[in-house]
């Protein structure tokens, strides 16, 4: 039986940002509200507390049991059997889904010439191997990119701030009338993570 592996507060915060941050660094969301994008992150924020708060709460009503665990004794063995199906699929399509936008993000900067199944299986591989290590590994190396993250991030915000490229009157007015664009990036742009965001950066690296 392998030792319990134990994983710091910091390191879980430290993974948990760099999830946030994502693809969300070099890719904008929230475009179809143009420059009303701001605003529109700014709605989305109760809506995700108000999902954390769930989260929170059902974590701290059973901590010992992990999702599929306490929808059993929530929703019975008859739902919570289908709905772990279905979150299991979930989380598969969108780790596939990640892993393949990260690819064509790639080569649409930088390796334009490279097989995307090269590109998508060295990510796997890493990943296996830090796996297979144990997750210990993982959240120490997000202890590492995050600090890496925050500096290059300060860097560029310090940059952009001095080349005197700001210019905050072009956040005004505050809204054109359209909140309906607004609202629609909010849910699911913002909120959730929609499917095929990407898409334009397929088509540049297919044609």
């Amino acid at each position: 039986m392998q030792p319990k592996q134990m994983i710091h507060t910091k390191q879980l915060l430290s993974l948990m940002i760099l999830f946030e941050f994502g693809t969300a660094i070099v890719v904008h969301i929230g475009l179809k509200s143009n420059h009303a994008t701001w605003l529109s992150i700014l709605i989305a924020i109760p809506g995700a507390l108000l999902l954390y708060a769930l989260y929170n709460y059902l974590f701290r009503q059973y901590p010992e049991l992990i999702i599929s665990a306490y929808m059993r004794r929530i929703l019975g063995p008859y739902l919570a059997f289908p709905l772990s199906l279905f979150i299991l699929a979930y989380f598969i399509y969108n780790a596939a889904r990640n892993l393949r936008e990260a690819g064509d993000l790639l080569i649409a900067s930088a390796y334009d010439e490279t097989p995307l199944f090269v590109i998508n299986a060295t990510m796997a591989i890493v990943m296996i191997y830090v796996l297979s290590n144990g997750v210990e590994v993982l959240f120490r190396l997000a202890q590492v990119y995050i600090f890496i993250i925050l500096c290059l991030g300060i860097i560029g915000l310090l940059a952009v701030f001095f080349s005197e490229e700001m210019k905050f009157e072009n956040l005004l007015p505050v809204n054109r009338g359209n909140w309906g664009a607004v609202l629609n990036t909010v849910y699911p742009s913002i909120l959730l993570s929609r499917p095929g965001k990407y898409s334009h950066l397929r088509r540049s690296c297919l044609y």
